[in-house]
């Protein structure tokens, strides 16, 4: 994270939209932004996001493969029918929401 907690001198770009959830009394914020160019499924087929805390620390989620630990972005796999932001809506309350998740704050 830059000092301050913030960069400076950037403009954050403007959302094309917000959308707050309610889920099993955990208040989620996802905040969209439209990136230079988009390609929408089926030629993409995972979504990942950034996602950040209250304080504004990165959310990771953890898993293991191979006996090594790995840290990713939440996020992953377009279900058949589902638009890049139902998926990734739906990964992150799946992985940030599943108590046998490991999850680790940075920042």
């Amino acid at each position: 994270m830059p000092p301050g907690g913030y960069s400076t001198g950037l403009a954050e770009p403007e959302a094309r939209l917000v959308q707050e959830i309610c889920d099993h009394g955990r208040r989620v914020t996802f905040t969209w932004f439209d990136p230079p160019f988009r390609p929408e499924p089926p030629h993409s087929n995972q979504a990942y996001g950034i996602c950040f805390t209250g304080t504004g620390l990165i959310v990771l989620g953890a898993c293991e493969a191979d006996g090594e630990r790995y840290w990713n972005l939440l996020g992953g796999g377009v279900e058949p029918g589902e638009t890049l932001e139902d998926c990734l809506i739906r990964e992150v309350m799946e992985e940030g929401s599943d108590l046998r998740q490991r999850l680790c704050a940075w920042g």
